[in-house]
């Protein structure tokens, strides 16, 4: 049995399709969802989403003749007829993405599957020289791989929050100071001549699409992406649905407060956990109390087994890490320091995700950017802490899970921010 086939029995009874004709717009959304994780058969789709084998067929040729959707080679069986598989036609249409970030900003080209085609970065942009970098870098990509510009479905932009999604305007994210108060949307609309749509997400919550409809999180109804790197961000599906709010300022995960007396945050609030567990943040912790840990550590007197100080390396130790990589690596080689700031991160995100816990009942939580990184420590440390307080901890267990997708670009977010828009477009599922 496939990991989908596991999954999406859990998803039915929140799915609950339906054979009448009011609901055959989203019993077309549920089968292109299904299909978009993997292939599978007129079938299996009628055994996944409760719909008779003929609602299925129908549905199934009218996505054909739309051209969404294709019938690809028939799977190998022991006996009986060979079932067809069905797949999400890639070359139905482009997606464009761009991502603007304090590390650097990128642009890309991805089928209609989501896979990230081609892409080139952008070097030293601003909002003066946004537009005329991002069309000239769209052009290359759209001649080097022979793509109309006639059809490109859309184009997804991320960038750091808070932001205004629907006005498709970047607010004021602390060092991003170029960038406050731009209208992103509607430059780069204005720059292609409104030739397709242009979205806007804070890259924090266009990460948890990335997971809902290519990563790790396909088989939750109900999660939180916690995205850590140089601040923290979160993004949040609530019964299959991205929330982020009235006005899209919501699942500002960094911007709780883990101390009420704790240092002022740009945001106006103290104790924020961006400012304890953001990558930049701990680093200059482990700064802060590297040489008291060390002289603790030379105080510290052993059993009878002096081998144990000699695992401790304490002349490689000399120094504090200088980014998370070097934390976990550290870590692994038997650096007790290192794995102390671990546990200390962990302590850190860990209040905020049990306020989390406590607040909407997630049924799991993903992490991603810098703090994905071989984390299986820092996942062992959370997951005691997470499951071992709250009022549901006796009768819950969230899943803490890594993610397994490369957002380091934001491209595959700023794609799937597309894909999301693109599910409520019924002119899209409409046959022709």
């Amino acid at each position: 049995m496939s990991r989908l086939q596991n999954l999406l029995p859990q998803r039915r009874l929140h799915n609950q399709a339906s054979n009448q004709k009011s609901s055959q717009l989203n019993n077309k959304l549920l089968i292109l969802n299904a299909l978009r994780h993997q292939s599978r058969s007129r079938a299996a789709l009628a055994d996944m989403s409760g719909l008779t084998r003929a609602a299925i067929t129908g549905l199934v040729e009218q996505l054909i003749q739309s051209g969404l959707i294709c019938e690809t080679k028939p799977v190998t069986v022991k006996a009986g007829r060979k079932p067809v598989l069905l797949s999400i036609r890639p070359d139905y249409a482009s997606i464009l993405s761009l991502n603007l970030s304090r590390r650097g900003s990128a642009v890309g080209l991805a089928d209609f599957s989501g896979n990230i085609i081609s892409s080139r970065k952008l070097h030293d942009i601003n909002p003066d020289n946004i537009a005329s970098a991002t069309t000239h870098a769209v052009n290359a990509l759209l001649a080097e791989n022979n793509v109309v510009s006639r059809r490109i479905l859309a184009m997804g932009i991320t960038a750091p929050g808070p932001l205004d999604r629907n006005e498709g305007v970047i607010l004021n994210p602390p060092e991003f100071d170029q960038f406050h108060y731009f209208p992103v949307a509607e430059t780069i609309s204005r720059a292609f001549k409104s030739a397709f749509p242009v979205y806007l997400e804070n890259n924090a919550a266009a990460s948890a699409m990335a997971e809902y409809y290519m990563g790790c999180a396909a088989q939750f109804s109900h999660f939180l992406v916690l995205t850590v790197d140089s601040g923290i961000g979160g993004g949040l599906y609530i019964d299959h649905q991205a929330y982020s709010g009235l006005n899209g300022f919501g699942s500002e995960i960094g911007h709780t407060s883990i101390n009420y007396t704790g240092p002022l945050c740009a945001c106006g609030s103290r104790g924020c956990v961006e400012r304890y567990a953001s990558i930049p943040q701990l680093l200059s912790f482990g700064r802060l109390n590297w040489q008291k840990w060390l002289a603790e550590l030379n105080q510290t007197s052993f059993s009878d087994d002096q081998s144990q100080r000699n695992l401790l390396n304490l002349s490689d130790m000399k120094e504090p890490p200088a980014s998370w990589k070097e934390i976990i690596d550290r870590a692994e080689t038997g650096d007790c320091l290192c794995k102390r700031l671990i546990q200390q991160e962990a302590d850190f995100l860990s209040i905020a995700m049990i306020n989390i816990k406590n607040l909407l009942e997630p049924q799991a939580i993903v992490i991603s950017g810098d703090i994905a990184y071989k984390p299986a420590i820092i996942l062992e440390s959370m997951d005691q802490s997470v499951n071992g307080k709250g009022i549901t901890r006796n009768i819950q267990h969230i899943k803490l899970l890594a993610s397994t997708l490369n957002l380091d670009d934001g491209l595959t977010s700023a794609t799937a921010l597309v894909l999301q828009h693109q599910t409520q477009n019924e002119e899209l599922l409409r046959s022709k």
